[in-house]
């Protein structure tokens, strides 16, 4: 019970910092959104609103991949392509003249922007690759990890919490005689802004799900994880994985 409390404290104090760290702007036909989450340089992500009919088109007007470009990370190569695509697809999400659009309706609207925001996380989470790894994405590197330890998986599901929101989940592993259900998500840049967002998924899908379903979270430690991402992480009931330390937790995952 003390447990139970605890999440839905969590869950009331997030949704209010939601709330009071989202700045709201009209700009003749658009809207201008500044949400909490913050890109690599800091800054809240901005996405952008209008109605055109009885549709709602939201969009990040170009910025994401254009940031991307000018920061030496292309997305020039078909295997590059390929990836985005396949992130892009997971959350409804389309790609036009370089802009990150999804379309929406009065009913949907709050998902559908979720599922935007979420998905602007990942394309730079997963494409933000040091100059001396520029052939390595991290969740590919995740699903050789699980192929070369025979770990059954099934990767891109979209899971609804109890909130109604749908949360693309990278991999779920199914459950077995021996173990329950496991549910894992990629983080390529560990910092407390991916922390938050991945404890919100985890804190809405975990009461729809089993009892004993777990969250592992791949944290991809080419960088020092400063030691409160790890202890937000313990705290959750989630299971934070150093990459570096990933072939402590094989048995685990392969049963």
């Amino acid at each position: 019970m003390i447990q139970e409390k605890l999440a839905k404290d969590w869950k009331s104090e997030y949704f209010d910092w939601l709330k009071q760290k989202t700045i709201v702007k009209s700009l003749d036909e658009w809207t201008e959104i500044t949400t909490p989450f913050l890109d690599r340089h800091n800054d809240g992500i901005v996405i952008y609103v209008r109605r055109f009919g009885d549709k709602i088109q939201i969009s990040d007007d170009g910025y994401t991949l254009s940031d991307l470009e000018a920061s030496g990370c292309p997305i020039n190569s078909q295997n590059r392509k390929r990836v985005l695509h396949s992130f892009l697809n997971g959350f409804g999400v389309k790609l036009q003249n370089n802009e990150l659009i999804i379309e929406a309706s009065d009913t949907n609207f709050p998902q559908k922007k979720h599922f935007l925001i979420q998905a602007i996380l990942s394309v730079n989470d997963m494409f933000l690759l040091s100059t001396n790894q520029v052939a390595n994405i991290f969740i590919e590197d995740l699903v050789a990890f699980f192929d070369d330890n025979d770990i059954r998986y099934t990767q891109d599901l979209q899971l609804q919490g109890v909130s109604g929101f749908s949360h693309c989940v990278d991999f779920v592993i199914p459950k077995s005689k021996k173990s329950p259900e496991r549910l894992v998500a990629a983080v390529n840049s560990p910092n407390v802004n991916s922390a938050k967002v991945e404890l919100f998924n985890w804190s809405d899908i975990q009461p729809a799900r089993s009892k004993d379903s777990m969250l592992y979270v791949f944290l991809n430690d080419n960088r020092k994880v400063a030691e409160n991402i790890l202890t937000a992480f313990s705290a959750y009931n989630t299971v934070p994985v150093l990459w570096s330390k990933r072939e402590n937790y094989i048995d685990a995952l392969a049963v």
